[in-house]
């Protein structure tokens, strides 16, 4: 741990010998290294017990920035694959104008990274944009205490736990619920292992952007979701969605906007109904919302959305995705405050973002292309070397070998972090998506009526 606890202070004496170093330099090199200290940095990580990295980026795009970082905080100008940090070494895994990837080596690559994490912020002035923890650095109580430890009152943008656990486990479910109370994300949060949270987790309200797999009380699916939540359920019945509505119809939570339940499987039988507790408001001679059954309320759902408000003027509108047969719902729950104007108002916004980010989309999909071509070719050179008696293994040296599984592991990293940013712009298109939804919908639920907890004057 003394060997571990060394590496990445030199990332620290790095920012001192820049500065130093461009005081002693040409004006120009001056004027950029300043700029480099007022234009701010921003820091990635990715988390993982055998090889964790670092990306480090200049928010001044003008800085050449990675080779300035090289040249004159690196001790061996010749070294262009490695990074001295004292006792150990990072990998120079990218090199752009404007960021740096470095890369620790394995077995426990978390420890040094994360050792001088609040020192290196310091130094560089720098801010935190995204967390990536795999759920293997939380296999052990020892490597999650000091995750927990070395990440207590951090701010991040975005925070990642990633992992292909179908199942719960006691442990990993205590440590992130932990993290949750004790990272402040600030705009996104993917949990992708399947948790319990049997109470209101504190600040998890307030994260803008949450997606996550749990096992949930109606009541704490309301309590624990903010701006814009989507959690994913194994199984749920119409009972379960009923209370969840009724939850929603007649409380006063301000923080949600957009709430999406993923029920693998609901379960339901035709003559189930919902909202029988609350009055339907609609034009005399129309279908009564409580004159349907099950799967006709589903269908209407689909089609057009169903409105329900709230006695302080809230409007909630209600839509169910997913084949009338299938197995999987998912019911998206949209909240329209009076105080935020009309949503015809606010879509010529919408819709220039959602330009913007099909554009984003569409050069994730080509650097996905682009990586996947990378590992067809590596694939074939290597089945030429191959003879058909040999095995793949026996005809590569020891270093041919090693180079083979760090280009695997970069690889995988690599597509996992597009995966991650994937995901993140698919919320945002299928946010933009839903509210066109909402809009064109609007004329058929106004004269279909809304449901509320008011009373009927006869």
């Amino acid at each position: 741990m003394e060997a571990a606890s060394i590496a990445l202070l030199q990332l620290l004496e790095a920012a001192q010998r820049f500065e130093s170093k461009a005081d002693m330099s040409k004006p120009e090199e001056c004027v950029n290294a300043i700029g480099l200290r007022k234009g701010g940095m921003t820091i990635s990580l990715w988390i993982e017990k055998n090889s964790s990295d670092v990306c480090i980026k200049s928010n001044n795009t003008d800085l050449n920035f990675c080779w300035r970082y090289l040249k004159q905080n690196n001790p061996d100008p010749k070294c262009k694959k490695w990074f001295p940090c004292g006792a150990k070494k990072y990998r120079i895994v990218g090199c752009k104008p404007e960021s740096i990837s470095l890369r620790t080596k394995k077995g426990k690559a978390h420890f040094p990274l994360l050792i001088h994490l609040h020192e290196i912020q310091s130094a560089y002035e720098a801010e935190i944009d995204t967390i990536v923890i795999d759920e293997n650095v939380l296999d052990t109580r020892s490597s999650a205490d000091f995750v927990l430890q070395q990440l207590a009152g951090v701010k991040c943008k975005n925070l990642t736990i990633r992992g292909t656990s179908t199942v719960t486990d006691p442990f990993k479910n205590d440590v992130v619920e932990k993290l949750l109370e004790k990272i402040t994300v600030q705009e996104c949060l993917y949990v992708q292992i399947p948790i319990t949270l049997e109470s209101e987790v504190e600040g998890l309200n307030k994260i803008p952007h949450v997606r996550m797999d749990v096992r949930y009380q109606y009541s704490d699916i309301a309590s624990n979701s903010g701006f814009n939540s989507m959690f994913l359920l194994e199984t749920a019945n119409s009972v379960f969605i009923n209370h969840l509505l009724m939850f929603l119809a007649i409380g006063t939570a301000c923080n949600i906007t957009t709430l999406r339940i993923t029920i693998k499987k609901f379960v339901y039988r035709n003559t189930d109904q919902l909202l029988r507790r609350l009055t339907h408001f609609n034009k005399r001679g129309n279908q009564d919302f409580h004159d349907l059954f099950m799967r006709q309320q589903l269908l209407l759902m689909a089609n057009d959305g169903l409105d329900i408000r709230r006695s302080d003027g809230v409007l909630i509108t209600v839509f169910v995705n997913g084949e009338l047969n299938a197995e999987g719902k998912t019911f998206t729950i949209y909240h329209a405050y009076p105080w935020d104007g009309e949503l015809s108002e606010r879509m010529p916004a919408v819709l220039e973002a959602q330009e913007e980010n099909y554009k984003k989309y569409e050069r994730l999909i080509t650097e996905e292309n682009n990586l996947e071509e990378k590992q067809r070719k590596r694939s074939e050179r290597l089945d030429k070397r191959v003879d058909e008696e040999l095995s793949r293994r026996d005809m590569m040296g020891p270093r041919d070998t090693l180079e083979l599984k760090r280009n695997l592991n970069l690889e995988a990293i690599e597509k996992a972090k597009i995966e991650v940013k994937k995901q993140n712009l698919e919320r945002k298109l299928e946010n933009g998506r839903f509210l066109s939804s909402v809009m064109c919908g609007a004329a058929k639920r106004k004269e279909f009526g809304f449901l509320s907890g008011w009373p009927k004057q006869q």
